[in-house]
């Protein structure tokens, strides 16, 4: 995809007028660029920057916008990558030469552009390399006989597709760890039927599921961030 971008942008061998281009050719051709990232949740923090990072790229990442404007102030970035649930998103915005890429949970068209979480690699890269977003796989998936609380395979193939794939056991790391808060703050606003809060918490928490194919885990937090988002507690 990303050779057939170079090939329709012009990219070439000047000096024989040829068009050769492999994946050598794209590596050494690539800017390594300065990426913010603002996004409430841990583990999608994780996955894009060792995404990013293997690519080349340096990126700052913050859970806050407070902390993303503070970064701002002090640096020049070639990419805004934020969250659209993050509390104040629509206050950063990025000066002269930053891309601001917004990050999603659902396809979202009022958002453009955007990168659905969890990030397909070639997504990711796309919008912040700036040579075109592809449109989201819509492949249904392959029936289970028995859903596992994570689909190691695709989260596996996921991560090997970014090339990070032995990052996989520091991403499932992060997201035991951060589990229990999310569970005690739904559990929490639960207690007092607060069904804005419920709404908020799950849907944090549903971006680290889906970011580690936690798959029953996901759809049951869709349906409590729904449910939230109804009034119903």
């Amino acid at each position: 995809l990303q050779a057939s971008a170079e090939l329709l942008s012009g990219a070439a061998d000047r000096s024989t007028g040829t068009t050769l281009i492999t994946r050598f050719s794209m590596e050494e051709n690539r800017r390594a660029l300065r990426v913010l990232m603002v996004d409430g949740s841990p583990v999608n923090r994780q996955v894009a920057t060792t995404m990013l990072h293997r690519r080349g790229h340096r990126v700052d990442a913050f859970g806050t916008v407070a902390e993303g404007a503070s970064a701002m102030e002090s640096s020049d970035y070639d990419a805004l990558l934020i969250h659209a649930a993050v509390e104040g998103a629509g206050s950063l915005q990025p000066g002269a030469g930053t891309t601001r890429i917004t990050l999603v949970d659902r396809s979202n068209q009022e958002h453009s552009p955007c990168v659905v979480m969890p990030p397909e690699p070639m997504s990711l890269f796309a919008a912040v390399e700036g040579w075109g977003i592809p449109a989201p796989s819509t492949s249904p998936p392959e029936p289970q006989q028995e859903r596992s609380p994570v689909n190691l395979e695709a989260l596996t193939a996921m991560m090997r597709d970014a090339g990070i794939e032995d990052a996989v056991p520091t991403i499932l790391e992060i997201f035991r760890n951060e589990s229990p808060a999310w569970m005690a703050a739904l559990a929490e606003a639960a207690s007092r039927q607060d069904a804005p809060a419920m709404a908020k918490v799950a849907h944090v928490f549903v971006s680290a599921a889906g970011s580690v194919k936690a798959e029953g885990l996901t759809e049951i937090l869709r349906l409590v961030e729904d449910a939230g988002n109804r009034g119903d507690a």
